[in-house]
């Protein structure tokens, strides 16, 4: 009886002597496709190395666009590299938006959706929908994460919501919110207990806890609680490729400076406007550099974060010399 290898396959000899030199080949060939394959994987982790030991103990802060969470398969893929990440030694945490859902659960209601500057009016029959929506995506992002092997927190505007907010515009707005401050400590609780935070954009009145929910833009929480827990890195997750220029070409990095040009310039705008400003206002509070990355690509988040080359735009602290 041939020796037996955990995960390893035995092949034994073949009883039909005209096909053995046919098997020896195929098993040959085998092990060098197998040799081949695990020096690429080797190769990998060599050039991930250096880009993830920065990441050890550090929290890393990561926004999934209510757009990119169309379809299981794509948010399961995302639940795995964050999962992968937390094994190496980071300490992932996750805000998200819901924007399609929102609109989509507006309409099965028969509710209209106004939109003024970007933000989504919210008056309090819309604000009820709002928070219900952002419910079933963190409910989904939970279950993904769980079915990934991780341990999620989550928080959607819950009497412990660690997000206090304020009217921006009340007349004008509704329950549209400005962040006014992040309480880190439940998070960073989380954070040292191995868990991975689910933060929905849904604010308690910061004056009035029983005062009512605030529907917040997600990139700005984003942002904020990158700067409040000193996060290492902001990655922005959209269903764009990232910052374009002018002329249409993707850049692939942006100094502070740069960015802050292309906004004043008018080259970058639309649904790309607040996610920059969201980069800049998180480089400008202590986050070194911000990503902005298209969630669509199977493994975004790794290709962006643990390769020589990226995927999307860096937003560097930097100024340009």
């Amino acid at each position: 009886m041939p020796l037996q290898y955990p995960h390893r396959c035995v092949y034994n000899a073949p009883l039909r002597p005209h096909l053995m030199q046919q098997s020896t080949t195929s098993a040959g060939q085998r092990r060098r496709e197998a040799r081949q394959q695990g020096t690429r994987i080797a190769e990998v982790l060599h050039e991930a190395q250096p880009y993830l030991r920065p990441l050890i103990g550090r929290p890393l802060v990561l926004k999934l666009g209510g757009s990119t969470l169309v379809g299981k398969g794509l948010l399961q893929r995302f639940a795995d590299d964050i999962v992968l990440l937390q094994a190496v030694g980071a300490q992932p945490l996750i805000v998200h938006g819901g924007g399609p859902h929102i609109t989509a659960l507006l309409r099965e209601r028969g509710l209209s959706s106004h939109f003024v500057n970007g933000l989504r009016v919210t008056p309090p029959e819309v604000m009820d929908v709002v928070a219900e929506a952002l419910g079933n995506v963190n409910d989904q992002v939970v279950a993904a994460l769980t079915e990934a092997g991780a341990t999620p927190r989550a928080w959607c505007g819950g009497s412990d919501s660690p997000l206090q907010a304020e009217f921006l515009e009340r007349e004008k707005l509704g329950r549209v919110g400005r962040l006014r401050s992040v309480e880190t400590g439940a998070i960073e609780a989380a954070l040292a207990a191995a868990q991975i935070p689910v933060i929905a954009p849904l604010g308690l009145a910061a004056d009035d806890p029983a005062g009512g929910l605030f529907n917040i833009n997600a990139d700005t929480v984003a942002a904020q609680v990158a700067g409040a827990l000193g996060a290492i890195k902001l990655i922005l997750l959209t269903d764009v490729e990232g910052v374009r220029s002018a002329d249409g070409e993707l850049l692939a990095g942006l100094t502070s400076e740069q960015a802050r040009e292309l906004i004043a310039s008018g080259v970058v705008e639309g649904g790309m406007l607040p996610k920059l400003e969201s980069a800049l206002k998180a480089t400008t509070t202590g986050v070194p550099r911000a990503h902005i990355i298209d969630a669509r690509v199977a493994h975004a988040t790794l290709i962006e974060l643990c390769t020589d080359r990226g995927i999307g735009t860096l937003i560097e602290v930097k100024e340009a010399e």
